[in-house]
């Protein structure tokens, strides 16, 4: 799609892998033993999804942050909107279909500032 050539580009691997450890030199600097395996991880948002205990689409997590979200885990890629497809999902062989609200916990500032003044 981007005419990048695949030997540039990563290979992809699951999360819950180990990936490596530490270098010396980062072992030193951070008290961390090197014999502490670096696990591949997901993302932020699959992270709190899977925390929820949201892994399957029976449920849906809701996140409040810089972006509010929306998502749920599930065995088929879907895209929620056009060109937004689902993530990775840390359940082996799943997806995270996420839908998003730009600024969401603003949003809710606002929301509570301006629309429940006595409550608040």
């Amino acid at each position: 799609m981007f005419g990048i050539e695949r030997d540039k580009l990563p290979d992809l691997i699951d999360s819950g892998e180990i990936i490596g450890n530490l270098t010396d030199k980062a072992s030193q600097e951070t008290g961390i033993g090197r014999d502490i395996p670096l696990i591949a991880c997901g993302s932020d948002k699959g992270c709190e999804t899977l925390g929820t205990g949201c892994i399957d689409e029976s449920c849906v997590s809701l996140s409040f942050g810089t972006t509010a979200t929306v998502q749920t885990t599930s065995k088929k890629c879907i895209e929620p909107l056009r060109f937004f497809p689902s993530y990775p999902s840390l359940v082996k062989d799943s997806f995270n279909p996420e839908i998003q609200i730009v600024r969401g916990y603003w949003m809710i500032s606002w929301f509570k500032k301006s629309l429940l003044k006595e409550r608040w």
